[in-house]
């Protein structure tokens, strides 16, 4: 089984919409968690320490 890892970088830190679930990384890992991947999503609109969530994914 591999692994992805889905990233939305913020589009804006200030704005409003970042707080948004990212829809699009939600319906594509849905899509490959159902082919057999393993999927993390890591926003970094909503998570606080993003880049160490991200560098341990990709230590991994």
């Amino acid at each position: 089984m591999a692994e992805v890892i889905l990233f939305r970088p913020a589009e804006n830190p200030n704005a409003l919409l970042s707080t948004r679930c990212p829809l699009g990384l939600v319906y594509i890992g849905t899509y490959l968690a159902q082919k057999g991947y393993s999927v993390k999503i890591i926003d970094s609109g909503s998570c606080k320490d993003w880049l160490s969530e991200l560098k341990n994914s990709l230590v991994q």
